[in-house]
């Protein structure tokens, strides 16, 4: 259940990391264009301004999206540092004892 809440969540990230890349690709071009146009403006300057959050949150939820990558692929189980304990188990002849008792 976690994994796919992990995954989910990953998807979410990247989707949005994708929407500020290009959101910054489209407020850079108007700020390119606005400075071309009109000269050295208040309106150029603040599609920058708000080019440079937008890669702010780009960055932000490319580095939430592999945190929650790194989540889901993580073992649930904790790693055991001791060997296995197999002297309570049998070698099977008991089996065959079993299977007699059977008849």
């Amino acid at each position: 259940m976690e994994k796919r809440a992990a995954y989910r969540t990953r998807s979410y990230c990247v989707v949005a990391a994708i929407g500020c890349v290009v959101a910054v690709v489209q407020l850079a071009w108007y700020g390119v264009l606005s400075f071309r146009t009109v000269g050295f403006r208040f309106a150029g300057l603040a599609y920058l301004l708000v080019a440079i959050v937008a890669l702010y949150g780009a960055t932000y939820f490319f580095r939430k999206a592999m945190m929650f990558d790194r989540e889901a692929k993580r073992s649930v189980l904790p790693e055991t540092r001791a060997e296995p304990d197999f002297s309570a188990l049998g070698d099977g002849s008991e089996q065959w004892k079993k299977l007699e008792d059977v008849r």
